[in-house]
């Protein structure tokens, strides 16, 4: 082989191995000191310098932003309607944040998309455009003809049908436009789930369904006793794994995609995901198999919502997910908003020393006035 063609050679894996690398976890951000900063602080610049001053006197080194709660944009957006107009937000924030040594993750919620109770009136909004894209419950009910009093924790706004395609393609569209123009280090994912098992009953999905097993999956839950009977043990749960497993697979895409798309444009970009920390809630409950999402490969990070006050729960919550995934990828969310200083800072020494990838506080909008932010450091 000549010279000309072995260099070229190591060229060529040179490249292999970078491309390699560079879809694999970064991880080597740990001792995480992070904030979920809501939306309401990203409307003015003289809230996000105050937030960016806390912060940093704190010791905070990454800030995780909501720049898409409902649908609107925080940011320069050519496919959302903007949230502020008289400034970017986003770049704003990065900039600022970025000259104090503290790095920036885009907070954006996959599915909610509006208040309940309310039809969307504004031309870019998505469910103005695709009202049929609306999540549908297992009585066949739109969340689009759902009144403002039902809205929960779990179902706080209008809210997408992970299940059908154009439903995913525009979530990854979204995440991928922010990561394209905006020198973020991170990408966050918030609702990248379903509400609960009452969901994802959408005419499409439940077509679909029918085609291959001969019955809606509503009679899996509404007519169990008959159709087992009728299926067998076997059978019924064929149907029923089936379901569920298309549910969770709806969701796992929408995450892979967006962080295949997010490092190809920028290796660097971390992308992670709040999630549920107890394992048969999240899979089975939300279909948000994010331990699946780390093992894979397709988060850097996940950040558990662990926002038990007591400190016995926490413990609990750390044991179980230490046994599950490498902890090094886990970023403990606590929630100061509903806890003392003291109780704060005791999870926040527990969550230290056992050597996870950092903590998450939930949220600074909640805690700005409390006295923690004297003690943080």
């Amino acid at each position: 082989m000549t010279r000309k063609k072995t260099n070229l050679r190591l060229l060529q894996l040179l490249l292999a191995t970078l491309i390699i690398l560079s879809f694999g976890p970064i991880t080597d951000g740990a001792n995480i000191r992070g904030l979920w900063v809501v939306r309401g602080t990203m409307q003015s610049k003289e809230a996000i310098l105050e937030m960016l001053d806390k912060a940093q006197e704190a010791g905070i080194n990454h800030v995780f932003v909501q720049v898409n709660m409902s649908g609107f944009a925080y940011y320069q957006s050519e496919r959302l309607p903007l949230a502020i107009s008289s400034f970017d937000p986003l770049d704003f924030v990065i900039k600022e944040a970025h000259s104090r040594g503290i790095k920036v993750h885009a907070w954006l919620n996959a599915f909610t998309v509006g208040a309940l109770g309310s039809k969307p009136t504004n031309k870019m909004q998505i469910l103005y455009q695709h009202p049929e894209w609306a999540l549908v419950d297992i009585e066949g009910v739109s969340v689009l003809d759902y009144q403002r009093g039902t809205a929960s924790e779990s179902l706080p706004t209008l809210y997408l049908e992970p299940g059908l395609k154009g439903v995913q393609d525009w979530v990854v569209e979204n995440f991928l436009e922010v990561v394209s123009k905006y020198d973020v280090d991170g990408l966050h994912f918030d609702f990248i789930r379903y509400p609960s098992r009452n969901f994802g009953y959408h005419p499409e999905v439940v077509r679909e369904f029918e085609d291959k097993f001969g019955f809606k999956p509503q009679a899996i839950v509404k007519d169990y006793r008959h159709l087992k009977e009728q299926l067998g043990r076997d059978g019924y749960k064929e149907a029923k794994d089936y379901f569920d497993d298309f549910r969770r697979d709806q969701i796992t895409n929408i995450v892979r995609r967006v962080y295949e798309g997010t490092k190809e444009i920028n290796p660097n970009c971390l992308v992670s995901a709040a999630v549920f920390p107890i394992p048969a809630d999240a899979v089975d409950q939300k279909f948000q198999d994010w331990f699946l999402w780390l093992k894979n490969s397709y988060l850097d990070f996940a950040c558990p919502m662990i926002y038990d006050t007591e400190d016995y729960i926490l413990s609990i919550r750390l044991a179980d997910i230490e046994r599950l995934v490498d902890k090094k990828r886990v970023i403990v969310g606590l929630g100061p908003y509903k806890d003392t200083v003291s109780g704060t800072l005791r999870k926040i020494e527990t969550v230290e020393k056992k050597n996870f990838a950092g903590f998450m506080l939930f949220s600074y909008d909640s805690i700005k006035d409390s006295s923690l932010w004297s003690n943080l450091q």
